[in-house]
């Protein structure tokens, strides 16, 4: 008894010592042939080459015996055939657990099955794929290998491609619970919990990634607000020592301190003043000194470019933010799209933008140059601009143009300064309350601090009569601010009659703008009375609708012809309304005045009637506007600075002290005895006047009397201007009174009546 137990336990032992000896050898087998498949070459010496072994050694792991294995394997099944290594373990690992061989010789049929069903799905899906090329006796071996390829070559006729792919893949799943003896639950739960353990690794790995970006970026951030912390404390050093330094426009350095020396703007005298006063404006002590800028918040820029991304994510809209430009008023966010996005789309989204970050009103543009597009945010903080910083600019004070006239600070902060000789006329348009006569006054200001009285003469309507009543009397205006629409059109068909003239006068000193006639004149013509230098003349209307309603045939003509021709004679228009609807800004009217300005409009086609293009009934007021440079379509968005009553007032104050206005009385009623049907002033014996002005008929008197026909002699005794006197004259030589200029310059003109001519005229003034 005791013998037999002994041997039937030597036999269990023996049987679990042959199971685990055959489980070493097939984990063996695994490695040997995982060895041999990951080091295949085909240019090992194999069965399927005809090179000789003998004369090549092979690269392979495995060594002969391995290059064979591997091109015997990859040749039947292609890339299934790395499944021989795992099924080779995984039969090791039962082995050596179940102790018994039962269980696995039913299992390896199955993993042999399931090789073969994707060496063949391998063959359908990657059939383009080549594995082993130019290896003999084929030319080539795809990735499902002989066997994979053979049998899609028997399937595909008969099922096609997706009839295919769904029988290989229940095969696929048939013979893997076969194989391992699993259900198809408990399948899908242990794919579902190794794709959920790798989201939990994938998720923890950003999380730690996500935390180091976090502190690089904080890092970053406080090296850049040192940075800009030393930078403006580097700009604070400049401007002290800028300071000390002369004014750039002067040629004998100056100390800028004393606030009683001249100003460091190039004011440009045309002509002498005549009192021989200094004009020195003092707009450094007469306006306000602009705010500190305001610290810029970078974690709040940093949280608006997330939620716009995300927002605009929201309606597919994909891209990045990749750079921010903060501004005193708005802040630039350029914003990348990806490809495949239109720009309109983006557009229509501005609303909806709008209300994802609490703003009054978001606005969207191309940026110029740049594969990008702004979205205008405005600042919670925003920093008030004022005149004075504009003035003190260098792009000012060093500008060479007479005209020059500031029109504000872009987005971004940069200082608009412009000239009207290149415009060479302006619209103005916006609804009431923004900013309309604001940026009027600015522009006014900036073009009354550079010129003397005797270098530009301004003509003012103003219908409203509240806006630009606060210049009377100041020395530039050629006439009182006028306030009777009849009055604007007489002084509009003056001006183009002064425009006619004027281009006569260019014509006989043969030159093709005032700027060159006036230098000509100066140096040339000395003591010609018929040519002398003369202004430019800037026409502001503060309010165009009530002319056009009054007017419309006179004031469009008017308009139209010195918007085409009064450029090279020194005549500018700034003409402004609070109404832009199409029977105000006319057809006739937006096409001559190319240059345009349009604040905030209530709706969109007002936008388009001003500008051509929407974008106006977006802007914020107070200020904000949209500038059509001419020549172009691209808009320019501006902030208009703020110029305060009390700073025009101070600025008036010191015109009217420097000098009294000589007004052309004639300018209002220029065309009225035309209109009304009258020939003039009767004098007797069919003798005529062509006006009835008593200035006009003093002067008669005066040159008939003295037999002195000359301009400058008018004006010594008469205290006029030039150009009045030279009407008068013109008008005497009209009436034949005076003969025409003398061929000898410096002459007076022959005096054609007598002295019963006087005694008549003293009749009729009785």
């Amino acid at each position: 008894m005791w013998e037999m137990a002994v041997k039937g336990k030597n036999g269990k032992q023996s049987s679990s010592l042959a199971i685990e000896f055959t489980g070493l050898a097939f984990v063996c087998a695994g490695i040997i042939v995982f060895l041999a498949l990951i080091s295949f070459s085909p240019k090992d010496p194999t069965f399927l080459n005809s090179v000789t072994v003998s004369r090549i050694r092979s690269t392979n792991l495995m060594g002969n015996f391995g290059a064979q294995l591997s091109a015997i394997l990859l040749q039947l099944f292609g890339y299934a055939s790395y499944l021989f290594p795992v099924f080779s373990l995984i039969t090791a690992m039962v082995l050596l657990q179940k102790k018994t061989f039962g269980p696995i010789l039913l299992q390896l049929p199955f993993f042999l099955l399931e090789t073969v069903v994707i060496s063949v799905l391998f063959a359908v899906v990657l059939s383009d794929f080549v594995l082993i090329a130019s290896v003999a006796p084929l030319d080539y071996v795809s990735a499902g290998g002989i066997i994979g390829n053979n049998i899609k070559g028997w399937m595909l006729p008969a099922l096609n491609t997706w009839g295919t792919l769904i029988l290989l893949l229940f095969l696929l799943i048939a013979f893997f619970m076969l194989a391992t003896r699993l259900g198809i639950s408990v399948i899908i739960a242990a794919v579902a919990k190794a794709f959920l353990d790798a989201a939990r690794a994938f998720s923890a790995v950003f999380k730690r990634i996500g935390r180091e970006l976090k502190m690089v970026k904080k890092k970053k951030a406080v090296i850049r607000q040192i940075d800009t912390e030393k930078r403006h404390r580097e700009k604070i050093r400049q401007k002290i020592k800028s300071k000390e330094l002369p004014p750039i426009s002067q040629p004998v350095p100056q100390d800028t301190n004393d606030r009683n020396n001249p100003l460091d703007i190039a004011v440009h005298t045309g002509l002498l003043p005549k009192s021989g006063k200094p004009y020195n404006p003092p707009w450094r002590e007469l306006f306000t000194n602009p705010d500190p800028d305001n610290s810029i918040d970078r974690h709040d820029l940093s949280r608006k470019a997330n939620l716009l991304v995300k927002k605009l994510g929201e309606f597919k809209v994909t891209g990045q933010i990749v750079n921010i430009h903060p501004g005193p008023i708005v802040t630039t966010y350029e914003f990348k799209m990806d490809p495949g996005i239109k720009y309109n789309k983006v557009l229509s989204l501005a609303q909806d933008l709008s209300i994802a970050l609490s703003a009054e009103s978001i606005r969207i543009d191309r940026t110029p140059k740049k594969p990008t597009i702004g979205i205008e945010v405005p600042n919670e903080n925003r920093r008030l601009i004022v005149l004075k910083e504009i003035l003190d600019t260098s792009t000012y004070l060093s500008a060479a143009s007479p005209l020059t006239v500031v029109l504000g600070k872009t987005i971004t902060g940069d200082p608009i300064v412009t000239s009207l000789d290149k415009m060479p006329h302006l619209l103005v348009a916006g609804q009431t309350g923004s900013g309309k006569s604001v940026g009027l006054n600015a522009i006014l200001c900036s073009l009354l601090i550079r010129n003397t009285p005797e270098m530009v003469k301004v003509i003012m309507v103003d219908p409203k009569m509240v806006e630009l009543g606060v210049y009377s009397n100041i020395p530039h205006l050629l006439t009182d601010v006028i306030t009777d629409p009849k009055e604007a059109a007489s002084a509009l068909s003056w001006a183009v009659s002064e425009m006619e003239r004027r281009y006569l006068l260019l014509k006989d000193v043969k030159v093709r703008s005032l700027a060159k006639y006036n230098a000509v004149v100066q140096a040339e013509f000395v003591d010609d009375e018929k040519h002398e230098p003369l202004p430019y003349i800037v026409i502001v209307i503060d309010e165009m609708a009530d002319l056009i309603m009054t007017a419309r045939a006179q004031v469009e003509e008017s308009i139209a012809r010195l918007a085409q021709k009064a450029r090279a004679v020194g005549i500018h228009l700034i003409v402004a309304t609070q109404r832009p609807s199409r029977d105000i800004i006319t057809g006739v009217i937006k096409s001559n005045l190319t240059s345009r300005i349009c604040y905030r409009v209530a709706q969109m086609i007002d936008s388009r009637i001003v500008l051509d293009q929407v974008g106006a009934e977006q802007l914020l007021g107070r200020g904000d506007m949209l500038f059509l440079p001419p020549g172009t379509s691209n808009l320019v968005r501006i902030h208009s600075p703020m110029v305060s009553e009390k700073e025009v007032n101070g600025l008036v104050s010191y015109l009217k002290s420097y000098g009294k206005p000589v007004y052309m009385n004639e300018i209002k009623s220029y065309g009225a005895d035309d209109e009304d049907g009258e020939s003039g002033f009767e004098i007797g014996d069919g003798s005529t006047l062509s006006s009835s002005d008593p200035q006009y008929i003093q002067a008669v008197k005066l040159i008939i009397a003295t037999g002195q026909a000359s301009i400058s002699y008018l004006q010594r005794k008469m205290s006029i201007g030039y150009n009045k006197a030279a009407r008068y004259i013109d008008m005497m030589e009209q009436d034949e009174i005076v003969g025409p200029p003398a061929q000898q310059g410096g002459k007076a003109r022959e005096v054609l009546v007598d002295i019963e001519f006087l005694e008549r005229l003293k009749e009729m003034n009785s």
